[in-house]
């Protein structure tokens, strides 16, 4: 997390990323590392445990600059939904918070929303903060 607050927007940190994998030499999404997966603790029908996302800048823009942006963008964009809860892990209590579109190029956005990619944060308790 960097040290000072940045001078527009806000980072966001403390997502998991689910059902994918990220890739940060090229800041996309990428498959899952099979040979990683298959050391994990994790069984048949289970899915692999989330991982950890790198930071991420909040930076509010004109809706035009986001035009301009989108393309010029040498990847696709898949809009992320993320969804939070006050009960880490608790099925049935995740409400959709806002989407964040992650860039991809090993896949289309389509194939990431069938493979039901998705980020999660824990949100704090009124008494926690």
């Amino acid at each position: 997390m960097p040290k000072s607050a940045p001078d527009q927007g806000c980072y966001v940190s403390g997502l998991m990323l689910h059902h994918a994998s990220w890739d940060s030499a090229t800041s996309t999404l990428c498959e899952f590392d099979t040979a990683a997966t298959q050391s994990s603790k994790t069984t048949y029908l289970s899915e692999p445990s989330p991982e950890k996302m790198p930071v991420i800048w909040l930076k509010p823009i004109q809706v035009t600059e986001l035009d301009t942006i989108r393309k010029n963008q040498k990847a696709q964009l898949y809009a992320c939904p993320i969804y939070g809860s006050t009960q880490s892990g608790s099925v049935g209590s995740f409400a959709v918070m806002a989407t964040v579109e992650l860039p991809t190029v090993e896949h289309s956005p389509g194939y990431w929303a069938r493979q039901r990619v998705y980020l999660t944060a824990e949100l704090l308790d009124e008494d926690q903060c």
